[in-house]
């Protein structure tokens, strides 16, 4: 097995696969996130594709079914079968055999996936629609979560401004730049340790290719909301704070302990960390803003 390494979120990946890896087998983002060796929190995914392997399930075990996918819990494990779109929905392309909190994948690729990998030029290490079916998973039963946000770090502390497409992250991404160091334009990860909150960049961004593996401890959340005016308010009330972070949360499958554990996560972290709204329009007054808060 050839095998490499990567660090995102506090977390090192163990990445192997027994086809073999080539300097553009990845994006150049993902790239910004390799290291040497592994850390003291690891993930591990084993990428087959000479290989397949049969799995027994029974409809009683199936917790998920929307085409592509067909999901199954079976004891300590989850089994994710990718799907033809027609009747009989047998499994194509992929099998996904994971523990429950998804530190230890298995993914059984067939021979169109292993061309893709031989060609390179790949934007998510699990090869699969995106890797955030893994990163939600995992973060949930660690403390953490993964959010639609800008992450960026400025005069060393972590700020990430909270929203879904067209709230303008992109645009406050652009106006940050000069003053701060973008971690990422669309996805951003949240976790706590040592009982303090830190920011941590992913590789998935949007239209800024600009990412980074550095991190740093929160210090505040911006809810953004494209306006004609330029305002900051402090968000005093922790339901609404609560409601913004789970409307921006990504989630991947959702299982009743991992709902439980995330709605905890977040619920803390809404009350330990200054949340506010923050209007803004493009002329970039709301840089002072930001400045003197």
């Amino acid at each position: 097995m050839d095998t490499r390494h990567y660090q995102i979120g506090g977390f090192t990946i163990a990445l192997n696969s027994d086809l073999p890896f080539r300097p553009d087998t990845f994006n150049p983002p993902i790239n910004k996130f390799e290291v040497k060796k592994p850390g003291e929190e690891n993930i591990v995914i084993n990428h087959y594709f000479e290989r397949t392997i049969q799995t027994k399930v029974n409809e009683q075990e199936r917790i998920y079914f929307k085409k592509p996918w067909a999901v199954y819990e079976q004891k300590d494990k989850i089994i994710y079968e990718w799907i033809r779109n027609y009747d009989p929905y047998e499994t194509f392309l992929r099998k996904i055999i994971t523990n429950k909190d998804h530190t230890r994948l298995n993914i059984y690729h067939d021979a169109i996936i292993g061309k893709a990998f031989l060609k390179g030029g790949l934007s998510d290490i699990s090869l699969l629609p995106s890797d955030q079916l893994l990163f939600s998973r995992v973060l949930g039963y660690n403390q953490g979560c993964l959010l639609h946000s800008i992450g960026l770090i400025y005069k060393d502390k972590g700020y990430i401004f909270v929203g879904h497409s067209g709230a303008g992250k992109t645009t406050m991404a652009k106006m940050m730049r000069p003053i701060s160091t973008i971690l990422c334009d669309d996805r951003n990860i949240i976790r706590k340790l040592d009982q303090k909150y830190y920011l941590f960049g992913t590789w998935r961004h949007s239209d800024l290719a600009e990412v980074s593996p550095l991190v740093a401890p929160l210090k505040a959340i911006f809810f953004l909301n494209q306006s004609k005016e330029n305002k900051i308010s402090k968000i005093n009330d922790n339901t609404k704070r609560v409601f913004f972070l789970m409307d921006c949360l990504i989630r991947s499958l959702v299982t009743h302990d991992w709902m439980e554990l995330t709605i905890d996560f977040i619920d803390s972290l809404s009350k330990q960390v200054d949340c506010f709204d923050l209007e803004f329009d493009k002329s970039g007054k709301i840089m002072e803003l930001i400045k003197n808060l």
